[in-house]
């Protein structure tokens, strides 16, 4: 059965912060401030946040113009189909890379928000360069990883701190989610825009990222300049000086990092939303990446030219735009634990109606409300994250969380491509089994939700 972490206090009494969450209480003693909210001035928030939302939206145009390239990159370099599987496993390794060496970086090196922030953006803006003038296909997989690990680094400290902005850091967890879905939605507009003018210079294609990448860069060191590095006791205590007081500093750093890092490991609730992320990721990408191939079996009897079908993913990313900015709010009033539970069901009924309904009109319209239900789930679920976990574990436990959410998003549209060309007759039909995987993620999804402890929040 599912579990509910409940707080037993008199209904007349207001809960104290630190029966809550005592960590805070003792961290707000030691360091001059314990949320973003409370050390900067607005505008600077502002700043930061904004460059959370392009951090975002950079993410989802990298990884949302690869479908559209595929094509492309298959012709140029003479690949077969199966080849593009390197390109997904450099990505995994990336994410896998970056939840074991953000620890490291903060420790060692000492690197603060802002320092593995602009290491991110700085690695997918180099990711971009690499591309466009061409390089050999080794090479070219690489940067798939490099970008990866970029994206994970963005990903993972914009997340932690979006998600302590305060009472509405939900709304802004929605926006910044929202914005990564709109990457997702113009980055195959754009891409396919150049690569079919310039059919033969395609890789120009990667200039436009290369662009926004950049800007990325520049907003991250403007935003974050004054968290470049860890200002560690030594550095702030002029009296504990020389060396010996700087190799009591760095002993106390390790020992808290192998501190934080064995109570992620020992969280289960750290593991439960993993796998909830393992089928949440790994049916959305299912569903965008084999999408175009299911609907083309059903458009010889839909009146709808193929050549059209290929923009129809793009109205599951604006459902799931739409879905973040509009849900959330809903969502995180009447609790992320029931809401999702419920929004699971209803997906899980939709995916049931589309197999049976074998309708390419009616397989877009409920793509689009599978894109739109689907939504929050990732910001709530973050959300919902932030109430369970300490705040000094929120970064490796998410870290942790977004690499098994990439083995999913690896994992299944793969298994989906084994099925369909072992159960394919010659005529394409072998995508139909697209329903019943995402009907399986789907519950799996549900399922792994139901552990999800539950939280008893006091009423604003």
């Amino acid at each position: 059965m599912s579990q509910t972490q409940t707080i037993h206090q008199s209904p007349s009494t207001e809960i104290p912060l630190s029966v809550i969450r005592p960590e805070a209480v003792s961290s707000s003693q030691n360091t001059p401030s314990s949320t973003p909210l409370e050390s900067i001035s607005n505008f600077a928030l502002i700043l930061r946040v904004t460059s959370s939302i392009l951090a975002f939206f950079t993410a989802g145009l990298n990884d949302g113009s690869l479908g559209s390239l595929i094509p492309y990159i298959l012709d140029t370099y003479s690949l077969s189909t199966s080849s593009i599987a390197f390109l997904y496993l450099s990505c995994f390794l990336g994410w896998v890379f970056a939840a074991i060496s953000i620890p490291f970086l903060q420790t060692y090196l000492r690197l603060g928000i802002g320092g593995i922030l602009l290491l991110g953006a700085s690695l997918q803006l180099l990711t971009q360069f690499i591309r466009i003038w061409g390089a050999p296909w080794p090479l070219f997989v690489v940067s798939f990883g490099l970008a990866a690990l970029g994206q994970a680094y963005q990903d993972a400290l914009a997340n932690a701190y979006i998600a302590q902005v305060g009472d509405k850091a939900h709304r802004w967890l929605g926006v910044v989610h929202a914005a990564y879905s709109v990457g997702c939605l113009l980055g195959p507009l754009a891409v396919t825009a150049i690569a079919t003018a310039k059919p033969v210079h395609w890789m120009e294609s990667y200039g436009a990222l290369a662009g926004v990448a950049g800007l990325n860069v520049c907003l991250v060191a403007w935003a974050f300049a004054r968290e470049l590095v860890i200002k560690t006791r030594h550095d702030q205590n002029s009296g504990e000086q020389g060396e010996e007081g700087e190799q009591s500093d760095h002993a106390r750093r390790e020992n808290a990092m192998w501190r934080d890092i064995g109570e992620v490991l020992r969280e289960k609730s750290v593991w439960i939303i993993s796998f909830f992320f393992f089928f949440h990721l790994g049916s959305g990408i299912t569903i965008s990446g084999w999408l175009v191939a299911y609907l083309l079996t059903l458009a010889p009897n839909s009146g709808i030219q193929a050549s059209s079908i290929g923009y129809l993913p793009t109205l599951f990313y604006a459902g799931n735009a739409l879905g973040r900015l509009f849900l959330i709010e809903s969502t995180h009033r009447f609790g992320e634990k029931p809401m999702i539970l419920l929004y699971s069901f209803l997906c899980t009924i939709l995916q049931i109606i589309s197999w049976r309904l074998s309708s390419l009109i009616g397989s877009v319209v409920i793509v689009c409300l599978l894109g739109f239900l689907l939504g929050p789930f990732f910001p709530a679920a973050i959300t919902h994250t932030k109430l369970l976990l300490p705040s000094r574990i929120i970064t490796p436990a998410l870290s942790i969380m977004f690499v098994i959410a990439q083995a999913g998003g690896n994992i299944f549209p793969a298994v989906t491509g084994i099925l369909a060309a072992n159960l394919d007759g010659g005529d394409g039909g072998g995508a139909r089994v697209l329903q019943p995987v995402v009907l399986g993620l789907l519950g799996g999804m549900m399922g792994a939700w139901w552990f999800v402890p539950g939280v008893v929040r006091r009423s604003e």
